[in-house]
């Protein structure tokens, strides 16, 4: 049977992408991964009131909710491939398990979220992979599928790979 976890609440958090980076993780913190200047991924603690009493898909619907919601300049480091005028009103509807599967569904205008192309469509598509993946606790083999407006097939089946992660 599917579990979802339903949005009631909006994103909250750090939105710059910076800050939480070296802070040291707590039971009130979700990780979301960030882009590093070399290209690698690197998770950033971010705070969540109550996130230490969340079941994991609270905590990975948080911490995609962050994830979306970030807007980062051109030259921060980290970087989010996510958030930023082209994603206004991005929403996260819902995290869902559908057997070997993680669905995740956003909702919004201007198709949701920034179109990337080749080194950030993969740094971006991996983003939303090891959030999920690192705060629901699967493993890095469970895939992540993302599903827009009217339950659209935005991605299908991201497996969050290890060769992206900074060392």
């Amino acid at each position: 049977m599917a579990t979802l976890v339903a949005l009631t609440a909006s994103a909250c958090g750090d939105d710059d992408g910076k800050g939480a980076a070296s802070a040291e993780a707590s039971g009130s913190s979700v990780k979301v991964f960030m882009v590093d200047d070399d290209g690698n991924l690197v998770g950033v603690e971010k705070e969540v009131d109550g996130a230490e009493q969340m079941r994991p898909q609270g905590r990975a619907l948080a911490a995609v909710k962050l994830l979306v919601s970030t807007t980062t300049a051109k030259g921060d480091s980290p970087l989010s491939h996510w958030g930023g005028r082209c994603a206004a009103g991005a929403k996260v509807e819902g995290l869902e398990e559908e057997g070997r599967v993680i669905s995740v569904r956003v909702n919004g205008p201007a198709g949701v979220m920034c179109s990337r192309s080749g080194a950030e469509l993969t740094q971006q598509r991996q983003q939303l992979a090891w959030t999920v993946i690192e705060n629901m606790g699967a493993d890095p083999s469970t895939p992540v599928r993302l599903y827009g407006p009217n339950r659209a097939v935005m991605w299908e089946d991201v497996v969050a790979s290890e060769k992206v992660l900074a060392d």
